[in-house]
């Protein structure tokens, strides 16, 4: 007589390891609830209770999106896209930037919470080099410095135009200070009258990548100007010139006082004639007179 022998616990554990794969593979997707930290693992998408995805397709991660178009795609509809929070105000929330997955970085931009602005710097050979700073608080632009003060564009340096601007109550830095072997320009007339304004149009279609204006200009032919006054023109790495046309008002300023003062030295010397005629005609009157006395 055979008898039963019942099933041990351990055996069931087995049976249901076996039989759990079959039964998800007949479905179609596998949901699996994690609670930190997460089992280690690769994974394809990742959702979250609120539908917030992440995703890996083709060694591209997606935030918020199952079908990321860049090395990183965030999409969402909040306002805040992505936070970078550095708690040490003294310190720089900031992403960095480098080429070729090497080492050296060429850049940054991010907070700098010590002057309390938005920065966008520049890295050669680790030593930074500042660029582009904006304030906190009313957005002012420093470009080369990160205390813009109360103007809205602060430029520590030269500025190069290529276009053309509208400005209105732009400043100049010219302390007396800041300045050293101060000599005034002698007489510039003799050199002025060598210059001509001209008009003329840009050669838009040959450099259309310096968003020239349209339209007949006025001005000064750079290569005319460096012959009399080369501290007024400046080229640059391609041989091409520009004009420092507010530096060229203190040219025309002497120029104005050197002809004021020659116009008051000839319009003495015309005084002087007058006044020497007026007595030759007073000599003459009386000569006139005495001539009419003797003749009576």
């Amino acid at each position: 007589m055979l008898k039963k022998k019942s099933l041990s616990p351990p055996f069931f554990a087995i049976l249901l390891l076996l039989v759990l794969p079959c039964i998800s593979l007949a479905e179609e997707s596998l949901t699996i609830t994690t609670y930190y930290p997460s089992p280690y693992g690769s994974y394809n998408e990742l959702r979250t209770y609120s539908n917030t995805y992440l995703a890996i397709t083709s060694g591209k991660v997606g935030i918020g999106t199952t079908s990321p178009e860049a090395k990183l795609h965030l999409s969402g509809t909040a306002d805040n896209a992505m936070i970078i929070d550095e708690r040490d105000w003294n310190n720089k929330a900031m992403i960095y930037f480098r080429e070729g997955g090497g080492t050296t970085y060429g850049g940054y931009v991010g907070y700098n919470g010590l002057a309390d602005g938005l920065q966008f710097n520049t890295l050669n050979n680790s030593v930074e080099k500042l660029g582009i700073f904006i304030t906190r608080d009313i957005g002012n632009v420093g470009i080369g410095t990160t205390t813009p003060g109360s103007y809205k564009l602060y430029v520590n340096g030269n500025v190069y135009v290529a276009g053309s601007g509208t400005y209105t109550g732009t400043w100049a830095v010219s302390d007396l200070r800041y300045k050293t072997n101060i000599e005034t320009l002698p007489n510039p007339l003799n050199k002025l009258v060598k210059l001509r304004a001209v008009k003329y149009d840009w050669k838009n279609k040959e450099f259309p990548g310096k968003n020239f204006p349209e339209g007949r200009q006025i001005g000064i032919i750079a290569q005319e100007l460096e012959k009399e006054f080369p501290e007024l023109v400046i080229t640059d790495k391609e041989s091409y010139k520009a004009i420092a046309y507010d530096k060229l008002t203190a040219v025309l300023l002497e120029g104005m006082k050197a002809q004021q003062t020659q116009m008051q030295a000839q319009a003495n010397k015309i005084d002087a004639q007058i006044d020497a005629q007026a007595v030759q005609i007073e000599t003459l009157k009386q000569q006139i007179a005495s001539l009419k006395t003797k003749n009576k």
